[in-house]
């Protein structure tokens, strides 16, 4: 018998951590699938070589890949575009967590599903941060450019109270509202600039 530490999400979307005395490591996870907990990570406690050569991996993939992802960020923080990105991405996990899958499963099936490169992106991001064992709210707050940080301060509520699908719906429902606002603040303001240009192209001529 090992030990083992471990990191796994239980059946509410929780993050937990800590150590399970089994065979191998297969049989830490069939262990910890038996106390209803989803697996994100499993390892000896103390670390083999072997282990610590996938952690460095791991590490300079989740690197590479938040490099990427910055050369990405040349989107404004509070941009409309990445709201908009990230919107799409909400929905998508809103499907999926309010079907009844941990929020963990859900962002992983995202990295794997989605066509859209940007959401992919995010998907991906967030899958690397979970797996290291922190919470969405966390994950999330490290992409201003998509998420603002009201909306991540209201998932970390739900994440506390354990009702993570209510909340990411209200974001959705206040994003979408938020946008519509925008576009027709700015679809008022295209006929006032056109009799000012021309008001202005008369008075030149």
């Amino acid at each position: 018998m090992a030990d083992f530490k471990y990191v796994a999400v239980d059946e509410q979307g929780k993050t937990q951590s800590g150590e399970v005395s089994a065979k191998d490591g297969k049989a830490a996870r069939s262990a910890l699938s038996k106390q209803r907990l989803t697996p994100l990570k499993v390892s000896p406690v103390g670390g083999s070589d072997k282990s610590k050569k996938s952690r460095s991996r791991l590490t300079g993939n989740s690197s590479a890949e938040s490099d990427h992802l910055g050369k990405r960020k040349t989107l404004r923080k509070g941009s409309s575009k990445g709201e908009k990105i990230g919107l799409e991405f909400l929905k998508r996990l809103h499907e999926l967590h309010g079907s009844g899958m941990p929020v963990a499963d859900a962002v992983k099936l995202l990295n794997h599903r989605l066509s859209d490169p940007g959401q992919r992106e995010i998907a991906g991001f967030l899958w690397k941060e979970l797996a290291e064992g922190r919470t969405l709210s966390r994950a999330m707050r490290q992409l201003p450019q998509f998420f603002n940080e009201s909306s991540t301060f209201v998932i970390e509520a739900g994440e506390a109270t354990g009702n993570v699908t209510p909340i990411l719906q209200k974001i959705i429902v206040h994003l979408e509202e938020k946008r519509e606002i925008r576009s027709k603040v700015l679809g008022s303001m295209v006929y006032p600039v056109f009799v000012a240009l021309v008001a202005f192209g008369v008075v030149l001529f």
